[in-house]
């Protein structure tokens, strides 16, 4: 019989590593999960984003960093889960029948989660406090109504 070649050190051990993370988690648990944990991440870094730019006190630079922060999580993720990462835009793709109820509810509930794990990581280390309210002269019902 003839023996296999032997098998180089490093490329052996990245298989028995890759054997066992996929005895580990089934792969189609991996793509069930992996559009909702996508929308958790960007939505963290778009909400840390936005925390950051608010308590700097400099507006000049915001906007330009906080439309980089979006276009990065929609080329890293837009491809995985289309990139919604905000409840309201997966609403929308659900009134427009293009995500069924609960693909909506779940992406929703994945995005909160992602923008709350952000204001907690954000208030529990920054030292500046940031006002989230309405602008002076408007109330909650004309933020409610625009958003």
């Amino acid at each position: 019989m003839d023996a296999a070649p032997p098998a180089k050190p490093g490329l052996d051990r990245l298989a028995h590593l890759e054997h066992l993370s996929s005895r580990l988690i089934d792969k189609s648990w991996r793509e069930f999960m992996a559009p909702y944990l996508a929308e958790f991440v960007g939505t963290f870094l778009l909400t840390l984003t936005y925390l950051c730019n608010a308590s700097a006190g400099d507006p000049t630079w915001a906007i330009t960093s906080n439309a980089f922060m979006m276009m990065l999580t929609m080329y890293a993720f837009g491809h995985i889960s289309a990139g919604n990462m905000n409840p309201c835009i997966s609403l929308a793709m659900w009134l427009a029948r293009r995500y069924t109820f609960y693909t909506a509810l779940a992406y929703c509930f994945w995005q909160v989660a992602g923008a709350a794990a952000a204001a907690f990581l954000y208030y529990r280390f920054a030292v500046a406090e940031v006002d989230l309210g309405p602008k002076p002269g408007f109330g909650w019902m004309e933020v409610m109504i625009v958003e």
